[in-house]
């Protein structure tokens, strides 16, 4: 009798105990999503924002849901970064334009740099500059930060969404940031310094995250 009931009561652990690749859904009230059965949601209080944490086997997931679009963008993307066009103002930038400036006693505002003449060949950004009918190309330089990562960009259902890592070897963020196309509305979750399995399923699971508003 005693092995049947060790039997069954080894049965009812096993049931009641979440298993290696089981999945659950966790609603938060502004956005679902399928994670491991072993990962749990935890409320936070936010000031301008919904905020809170998931967390994780070995770590946990921070999201902000903001209506005013307050979240964080996390890592910015190479084209993000040369469409924001902070890389004009870097000191190669305008050391480039200044040497020329000086070589054709031109003033620096009057070497300018065409937004629409901006390439990328070969995997290398090329900006043109122009002075009167003259023009000189120059690599744009990307951050070290921006190099790091790899970034994956798309738009569904009205949303702009971009999904960071990064690169194999090196720690940092692995997030998801989601923008409306037609308000303010923005939301990201991400996570710092994953390990291989749950970067991994971190990244899974932001493919089946469900807005809800």
């Amino acid at each position: 009798m005693k092995p049947l009931i060790l039997s069954i009561l080894s049965l009812l652990f096993t049931c009641s105990t979440p298993q290696s690749g089981d999945k659950k859904r966790i609603d938060t009230g502004a956005f679902s999503i399928e994670v491991p059965a072993n990962w749990h949601y935890k409320k936070q209080s936010g000031i301008d924002s919904f905020v809170g944490i998931i967390e994780t086997e070995h770590s946990e997931l921070h999201f902000d849901v903001s209506s005013m679009g307050y979240a964080n963008p996390l890592v910015q993307s190479e084209a993000e970064y040369i469409e924001s066009g902070q890389w004009k103002w870097t000191p190669l930038l305008l050391a480039k334009r200044s040497e020329w400036a000086a070589a054709t006693q031109s003033k620096l505002e009057e070497i300018q740099i065409p937004e629409d003449e901006i390439q990328r060949i070969d995997g290398r950004w090329i900006a043109t500059l122009l002075h009167r009918d003259t023009t000189k190309t120059i690599e744009i330089e990307i951050p070290a930060e921006i190099l790091n990562y790899t970034c994956s960009i798309d738009t569904v259902d009205g949303y702009y969404r971009k999904i960071v890592q990064p690169k194999v070897g090196i720690k940092g963020t692995t997030g998801i940031y989601i923008q409306a196309l037609n308000d303010s509305y923005n939301f990201n979750l991400w996570g710092k310094d994953l390990n291989p399995q749950e970067q991994a399923q971190a990244i899974e699971a932001f493919e089946g995250i469900q807005i809800r508003r």
